[in-house]
């Protein structure tokens, strides 16, 4: 035989030929397979991004401005919050009315500039590592996610808690629209109505609970004038801590909103929280006053808010306290030598009291001078009022309120600070009922 036809014969060396063309193929299927990875990862990653953008936009819903400055900053775009490594993302937004959930119709299904939804779409070109080989360069991914407001949220009952001693006489160190230097008490009243704002016509409810309270048989009359210019009709005399007495200044009622969502100033909660009038003459003004002159003790104030006024839709309705006081609650009153934590521990029994079936939610504000103001011990007289044995208190009245409170809703307000108590009232009226949720895309 030839050494040419010895040569084509001989079939060594085809193995190698076989192997590397299998390791070609390999190779693509691993190129791709790290492609294909990677395009999965950031697709995750911009679902996750797009439900935490919608989540933070739906709660500054009907204003859309707000609510898409919202979606921007916690999207993965530029500038957000969430941005994710090496990729240049578009977030965009849309703006719906969805009644399909939920037994009330919507404010949208009437006014169509009050959306309750928001969808938010991320969307983003993957560069691929090994696709170029193919003239695959780039793959685009997109998410969206659609949060709801008050999405199928139970009805509220809410009981404002308000200091009316005299210290609520002082100067606010805020301003209040119409009111050159309002006072504590009409910052406070101002606050409660952003907060009444907040909630939806005709489904929540609020009552109004006042401490220092009215003694037996006293009329709750001034607390509801309407003459501006008119001396106060409640004196220091008119006031008493005793267990008799009338906390209780307006029961829960929804008429307090129009069915348009704007405040009805005919409705008695309305009126005892006017805010207008009495200027720099302390001893006059509209609605609840604050003569004072009896100290300050909350206790019962805490408990009578959820025995007498929040029990009265169990299982239905979801209950929530909203407390304000810029003092320590350091007068004992009624036997109670432990006011301090008394009131601490009528504020536990509260949190855990299952009426509506995980408690009621305390909203808790602390309104103080200054952050050394708050810092005072909340000590008390035993004997008071000889006030001869002082006993000291393991709290300080910040500690105090912020123990009243449920964790993470506690609010410190200080006179100057930038925010005022209108802001902090808004924060919590939205907190009250934009229990957003994420919904199918599509819902209508």
């Amino acid at each position: 035989m030839s050494p040419l036809r010895r040569l084509i014969r001989d079939e060594q060396g085809q193995s190698i030929v076989l192997f590397a063309v299998a390791l070609v193929a390999v190779f693509a299927f691993a190129s791709f397979a790290i492609d294909v990875a990677r395009v999965l990862v950031v697709q995750r990653e911009l679902q996750a991004t797009a439900d935490a953008a919608a989540l933070a936009a739906v709660v500054e819903l009907p204003d859309t401005s707000s609510a898409g400055s919202e979606a921007t900053a916690y999207g993965a775009g530029p500038g957000g919050k969430n941005t994710i490594s090496g990729q240049s993302v578009t977030t965009s937004t849309t703006f719906k009315c969805v009644k399909s959930i939920g037994t009330t119709p919507p404010p949208c299904a009437t006014d169509a500039s009050k959306p309750n939804a928001i969808a938010v779409s991320e969307s983003t070109s993957v560069p691929l590592l090994f696709g170029g080989v193919i003239g695959w360069h780039s793959m685009p991914v997109a998410a969206s996610s659609t949060a709801l407001e008050q999405g199928g949220s139970q009805p509220l009952d809410v009981m404002l808690v308000l200091d009316t001693t005299a210290s609520m006489s002082a100067p606010c160190g805020a301003t209040v629209a119409g009111i050159a230097s309002p006072s504590k008490l009409q910052c406070a009243k101002a606050g409660a109505q952003a907060l009444l704002q907040q909630l939806r016509p005709g489904v929540d409810k609020v009552g109004l609970m006042i401490f220092p309270p009215l003694k037996q048989g006293v009329s709750t009359a001034p607390e509801f004038t309407t003459n501006c210019s008119a001396n106060w009709g409640l004196t220091t005399a008119n006031l008493d801590y005793a267990t008799t007495s009338t906390y209780l200044i307006s029961p829960l009622s929804s008429s307090f909103l129009k069915p348009d969502g704007t405040l009805d100033p005919t409705s008695q909660l309305l009126k005892a929280l006017n805010y207008n009038g009495g200027g720099a003459n302390l001893s006059k003004g509209c609605g609840l006053e604050s003569p004072g002159g009896v100290s300050t003790y909350f206790a019962d104030a805490l408990k009578f808010a959820q025995t007498q006024g929040l029990n009265s839709d169990p299982g239905t309705h979801l209950n929530a306290i909203v407390f304000l006081s810029d003092g320590e609650g350091n007068r004992p009153a009624n036997n109670d030598n432990s006011p301090c934590q008394s009131a601490i521990a009528n504020a536990a029994t509260i949190k855990a009291d299952p009426p509506a079936g995980s408690g009621t939610t305390i909203y808790g504000v602390g309104y103080w001078e200054s952050v050394t103001d708050s810092q005072t011990y909340c000590g008390y007289y035993s004997d008071y009022p000889t006030n001869h044995n002082w006993i000291a208190s393991p709290y300080t009245g910040y500690q105090e309120v912020k123990a009243i409170a449920t964790p993470s809703d506690f609010y410190a307000y200080y006179n100057g600070s930038s925010s005022t108590l209108t802001d902090i009232f808004s924060q919590i009226g939205q907190q009250l009922v934009k229990s957003a949720r994420l919904v199918p895309d599509g819902t209508q």
